[in-house]
Formats: structure tokens, sequence, C-alpha cells
């Protein structure tokens, strides 16, 4: 007789009790026998003798695992039928649950802020687009983290209506890493030969090819590639200042140009709103003229980049956002946001200013700006290799310490009480004041700076450009003084009231 009818197992009940006995197989326990073989159930441990001998003939109906507790199979039953094991259970499944929606909901809002920011950007860069697109086609991939050329472009909008006398072109060297800013301007009667084969003033260049003419015209002046674009017009930069709060600037001589407009503003320390700003780049009747003009411009521009680069993260992108629709640019939004990010921290004490060296020739009837060539590839090169550029006959005075150079002053100019005042002036700037006096004569014209020897010449240049005037000579032989410089003021010094 079969041992399932002894024990009263139908073959159904058999086949249903082993693939209950298979299904609860876990762990360790989880094996297949094979067909052949007879389940080894002495290698399986059981609460009692009667469950021993069942599991031998194949009876086994339930298996409960060994734990890690090492407890009995009673004491796991008891474990796990209480309601706190059930709590337990049930608080996993909500913090389970939990986790999954916060973690959903993290990814939506993610998701949201993404589209968020890029239509915030895409609206920005939509009203900072160039209105003319050629010059894209024109300009070179910028290399992340390297230096890299701008040009920055003005129509000031003159008040005689002679606006390419007085637009503004300037060439500018960004080194992200360093943040060091290389101004060079270019004076806007630049004369120059344009693609039609014919010479032009660089402004007329728009009129010839568009933007695209005007930025091959500058990099082929300069022998730089420029990979950046930025315009803006006289109304834009009205907007810009105001957005600002105005520029503060530190005037070394007063403004009083006529054909830059009818507003005078006085030396010194000066906030300048947007109409006088205007006058201040339009200005270019100084001691130095052009030079002047071009360093005024480069200035402003630095100004600028230092005030919109000062802020971080929101503040950065809201201060651009209103800004957007002052000037146009090659930028995208998000693309004018990562570079003002990466120059966090730009500052003004950090920049050069030049121009490119020329002459004006008062021959011809326009009075065009003639490039000195050979002079400029010579610049270029210091500039492209972010050295301090000095036009020929510069001298690099960054070295001096105005501490260690002692000047005599003495009055040239017949004017009362001007060595005194001159030598007030230098004393403020740090230099030590060795005597003051008069000449042997008031014939002097120009205000005069001497040097003993090409050591001193570098001081005595100093000594020019605190004074805002003057020209530094040596001295070979010809004046006599104990001092390291010798300042004779002449009569084209104007006190200031």
């Amino acid at each position: 007789m079969s041992p399932f009818n002894k024990k009263r197992i139908s073959a159904t009940q058999s086949k249903v009790t082993s693939r209950r006995m298979r299904n609860s197989h876990i762990g360790t326990h989880n094996r297949v026998v094979p067909s052949s073989r007879r389940m080894n159930a002495s290698s399986v441990g059981f609460s009692n003798s009667r469950k021993q001998r069942r599991a031998t003939r194949g009876v086994v109906q339930n298996l409960r695992p060994s734990t890690t507790t090492g407890e009995s199979a009673a004491a796991y039953n008891r474990r796990v039928n209480t309601r706190e094991f059930s709590q337990q259970i049930q608080s996993r499944r909500r913090i389970q649950t939990l986790a999954f929606l916060l973690a959903l909901v993290a990814v939506v809002l993610v998701v949201g802020v993404v589209v968020g920011v890029n239509a915030f950007f895409g609206l920005m860069g939509s009203k900072m687009a160039l209105t003319d697109d050629s010059a894209r086609e024109v300009l070179v991939a910028q290399e992340d983290g390297k230096p890299f050329y701008l040009l920055v472009t003005a129509d000031l909008d003159s008040s005689d209506g002679a606006n390419d006398s007085v637009d503004l072109l300037s060439l500018v060297r960004i080194d992200p890493e360093t943040r060091l800013g290389t101004f060079v301007g270019i004076p806007s009667n630049t004369y120059v030969s344009l693609s039609d084969g014919m010479g032009h003033k660089i402004v007329e260049a728009r009129q010839v090819g568009g933007t695209k003419e005007l930025v091959n015209t500058v990099s082929d002046l300069t022998g730089v590639g420029i990979s950046h674009l930025v315009t803006a017009d006289a109304d834009g930069i009205r907007k810009l200042t105001e957005q600002m709060g105005g520029v503060t600037l530190n005037l070394s001589e007063e403004v009083d140009d006529p054909n830059a407009g009818g507003t005078y503003i006085a030396s010194g320390q000066q906030t300048l709103d947007g109409d006088q700003l205007l006058t201040f780049l339009r200005a270019s009747n100084y001691t130095d003229g052009v030079k002047s003009q071009m360093a005024n411009q480069g200035l402003t521009i630095a100004l600028f980049m230092q005030n919109l680069s000062k802020d971080t993260f929101l503040a950065l992108a809201s201060r651009l956002d209103r800004c957007a629709g002052t000037f146009q640019t090659d930028w995208s939004g998000s693309g004018l946001y990562s570079a003002l990010s990466e120059l966090h921290g730009f500052s003004v004490d950090n920049i050069y200013t030049t121009n490119i060296p020329g002459y004006r020739d008062s021959v011809s009837s326009d009075a065009s700006y003639v490039v000195s060539t050979a002079s400029l590839a010579t610049l270029m090169e210091q500039v492209d290799a972010g050295e301090r550029p000095l036009l020929d006959g510069q001298v690099d005075v960054s070295g001096v310490d105005p501490s260690q150079v002692k000047v005599e002053v003495r009055n040239g100019s017949g004017i009362d009480g001007g060595a005194s005042t001159i030598a007030t002036l230098l004393e403020a700037a740090g230099y030590q004041i060795a005597d003051t006096g008069n000449a042997d004569s008031y014939v002097y014209g120009e205000t005069l700076v001497v040097y003993k020897d090409d050591k001193m010449k570098a001081a005595a240049e100093s000594v020019v450009g605190t004074l805002g005037t003057g020209r530094a000579i040596a001295a070979n032989g010809f004046y006599s003084f104990s001092a390291d410089v010798l300042v004779i003021l002449g009569g084209d010094w104007k006190p200031q009231s």
C-alpha cells in the first residue's frame, strides 16, 4: 500500500504540499533537490521529532527561516504576529511611499525651474539680440577660460550731428583667469580701406558692409580675432547709467568741450548722470587730445563691466534683466550671465587703457586719423601677451614709488601762488617736496618736468601724470637742481577753482 494512502494523503495533496514547500524555501534553504534523490531532512532543523520524521517522508508543510537573532521558531512566530511588528511594517511602507512622493515632487520642481530659467534667459537674450546679425559670421569661437577679444561700439549721437567724429570704438582683451582688462581705443575717424576698395573713416564700415564689415575691419587692423560684440546708442547709455545709479569718476581735467555738448563738468570726483556721461565720452579737447578721450572711453566701459559683474546668482540675473534692453550683443542671455559670473570681482583697478598709435592728418580735408602701422603691431604684441601696452616713447611708471622721489617746484608762469599750489598737490600724492620758489623768469608757456638721468625718467613721467599736464625732458646740463625731479610751472597750467 502506498505510504500516501496509509496517511490518507492523495497524490494531488502531495503535489500541492510539495509546491507550497518549494515556494516557502527562502535564504540558504532554497535549493532544488534532484528527483532521483530523497530530501535530506536530517540537514534541516525542526522543532520536534514528529516533524523531522514527516520531512523524511517528504511531507514538509511549512519551513521557517533561521533568524539572525538566533531565536526559536516559536519565538519568531510570536514576534511576527505581534501588533508592534505589523505597525513597524506599515510604518516602513508609509516612509517608503512618502520618500517616493517627495522624490517625485523634487523632480517636478527641478524640471519646472530648468524650464523657467531657460525661458527667463531666452527672453533676456531676445532683448539683447543684435539688430544686424551679420557679425556672427566673422566672430571667432572663445576658448573656455582663455583670454578673448570683445569689440564695443556706440553711437554717441553728437550734439552737432557729426556722429562719425564722436562714435566709440574700443577693442577689449579680457583674461577671465586674471580678470585683467586691456582697452584699446580706436578713433572713429581712423582712416582704413574697406571692402569696396576705397578709403574711408572706420565708422563708415557699417554703411559699406554692415556690422560684419566693421568687425572684419577692426580685426584686420589690429591682427586679432574678435569673439564677441557689444553695441549701444546714446539712449541705451543713458538708461544703463540710470540703472547703475550714475557713474562715479575722478576727473583729472574739467570737461568743457562745446563740440561734445553744452554740459560743463568740473574736475575732481563726480557722479555723472546719462547726459553728463555722454558729454564726457564725446569730449576730446583735453591736453592729450585723442589719448585722453580713448582712455576715458575705456574707463567707462570698465566701470560698466565692474558694475554688472559685482553681483552673483539671482542679483546678477535681475540686474541683467533690467539692463538687457540698453545694449545689443551676440551673447545669449545665459552666455552673458556665465561670462559676467566668471568675471565676478573684476575691478577698474586692474585695467590698462591705450589707443592705436597714429596722428591726425591736418593736410587732408577731413582730418582723418592715420595709423602708425609698425607701432601698432608692436603695441598689439604687448596687448596679446597681457602686458602693459606702451606707445612709442612712453615709459612704464607702474613701479614708481612717489615717497622715494624728491621734487623741486619753480613757478615760471607768473601765476601768484602757483608753485605752492603745485607743491601741495604733489605732496598729497606722496612725493617729497624738497623746495619751492620762482623761476628766473616768467617766460615758460609750457609746464616742464625735468629729470637728471634716465633713471629718473619714469619718476618724471609719473609727476606729469599726477599733474595732468606738462612734458618730461632731460636736463642735459641746462637746468640746475639738487632734487630728483624739477617742476617748472608754465602758462599751460590752469589752477582749479
